[in-house]
C-alpha cells in the first residue's frame, strides 16, 4: 500500500469515527494482514472508549444476530425470556464485517434494513419487539478481484 492510499484509509476511519451511524460504513478491500488489523485497531482507538464495536463471526445465525431466546433464563424463570442480538449490542458504535464478501445473503440483508431505517423487528418464536440498530459497518472485503 502507497503511502497516499494508506493515509486515505486513516482518514477515512477517522471519518468514520465521528458518526458511525450517519457515515454508514467503510468497504476496505485487503487481504488479512499487519495492515488491515492497524486500521482496525486505529478504529478502536479514535472512537470514543465507550463505543460498542462487533465483530460478526462469518457464521452467525440469525438468532445470534437479531435475537431469539434465552433458553438457559427461559427455563430457570418459567417464562419466555429474549436475548438480544449483535445488532442491537452494537447500536451507537460499528459492526466490524470480516470477508464480507462472503457474507450470507440474509446476513448482508439485515445490516441493509438496519442501516436504512436504524432499527429492525423481531417476530418470531413468541417475541415480538423492535430493536434500535444505529451503527456503521466496518466491511472487510478479501476478495482478490472485483467479485
Amino acid at each position: 500500500m502507497t503511502i497516499e492510499a494508506w493515509q486515505g484509509a486513516l482518514r477515512a476511519v477517522a471519518v468514520l469515527s465521528v458518526d458511525p451511524a450517519a457515515v454508514g460504513g467503510m468497504h476496505l478491500k485487503a487481504r488479512p494482514g499487519a495492515q488491515r488489523e492497524r486500521l482496525v485497531s486505529y478504529l478502536r482507538e479514535v472512537l470514543p472508549p465507550s463505543t460498542p464495536i462487533r465483530k460478526l463471526p462469518g457464521h452467525v445465525t440469525e438468532d445470534r444476530l437479531l435475537g431469539g431466546i434465552d433458553l438457559a433464563s427461559t427455563l430457570a424463570r418459567g417464562e419466555l425470556v429474549a436475548e438480544r442480538g449483535i445488532l442491537a449490542g452494537a447500536s451507537g458504535g460499528v459492526v466490524i464485517l470480516p470477508m464480507a464478501e462472503r457474507a450470507a445473503t440474509r446476513t448482508a440483508a439485515h445490516l441493509h434494513i438496519c442501516l436504512d431505517q436504524h432499527e429492525f423487528r423481531i417476530e418470531r418464536e413468541g417475541i415480538g419487539r423492535r430493536e434500535e440498530a444505529r451503527f456503521g459497518v466496518l466491511a472487510l472485503d478479501e476478495g482478490i478481484d472485483d467479485e
